[in-house]
Formats: C-alpha cells, sequence, structure tokens
C-alpha cells in the first residue's frame, strides 16, 4: 500500500496538470499572440503544453506508481528550476501579450506542483521511495 504522503502527491501533482492544460485551453487566443509576437508558430503553444503534460505524467508514474526515489529529485530539482525561471519573468511583465488570467492559473499551478512535490520529503513517502515501494503502511484490507 502506498503511504498517505505519496497519495496526496499525486492528488495536488494531477490536479495541477489537469488546471494547467485547461489553462492553456481556456487562454489560447492570448498564447497563440505570444507565441505569434516572438516569431513562434501558432501551434507552439500547444506543442509546448502537450511535451510538457507528457514529462508531467511520466513523472507522476514513475515516482507514485514506480517508487522511484532519483525520479523525485529529478522532478524536485525541475520544479525549483521552473520556479526560479517563471515567476520572475511573469513578476517582470516579460510575457506581454499574456492574459493576467493565464498568469494567475499559471502561479496557481506552481503553487499545487510545490505543495505535492513537498508531500514526496515527509518521513513515510521519503522511507517508501527509499524501499522502492517495499515498505510503508499495511493495508488493513489484506487482514479482512
Amino acid at each position: 500500500m502506498r503511504p498517505r504522503s505519496i497519495i496526496l502527491f499525486e492528488r495536488y501533482f494531477l490536479a495541477a496538470a489537469a488546471i494547467a492544460v485547461l489553462n492553456v485551453l481556456v487562454n489560447y487566443g492570448s498564447l497563440r499572440e505570444y507565441s505569434l509576437s516572438r516569431g513562434g508558430a501558432a501551434a507552439s503553444s500547444l506543442l509546448g503544453m502537450a511535451i510538457g503534460l507528457a514529462f508531467n505524467l511520466t513523472f507522476w508514474f514513475f515516482i507514485a506508481r514506480r517508487a522511484s526515489n532519483t525520479i523525485k529529485w529529478v522532478l524536485a530539482a525541475f520544479t525549483g528550476l521552473g520556479l526560479l525561471i517563471e515567476v520572475p519573468n511573469a513578476a517582470a511583465g516579460k510575457f506581454g501579450a499574456i492574459s493576467t488570467l493565464y498568469l494567475a492559473i499559471m502561479v496557481l499551478t506552481y503553487g499545487l506542483n510545490l505543495i505535492g512535490v513537498s508531500f514526496l520529503f515527509r518521513r513515510d513517502a521519503t522511507n517508501w521511495l527509499k524501499s522502492r515501494g517495499k515498505s510503508g503502511p499495511v493495508d488493513p484490507e489484506i487482514f479482512s
């Protein structure tokens, strides 16, 4: 059985991914304008979202389902790097044509990601990941 912290990681992380997808779909017009103003193709925002979603689902799978401690650290590094790059760029107004709604929802998704990733550093999650999923709370249904 997976520990509670891993289940909470999964919920927050997947919620952030779902909200990010909805954010791109709802704000596609402003993303398209931004992409075109920077010399990119209109589909580049959708391609970027698809690649980002693929990475997020890969990270989720290897952490929550395969108990990979190594991928936990890769995700933590990418999350930190993303915060160091995206948040200052948003604060400096470098996303000119992108709507304020998009940026606000982006901050929400980063917050959910941070909360989710923070659950990976709780004792029950670290023990479970270090044991590659072999240790953890006993499933009470086994004994019923």
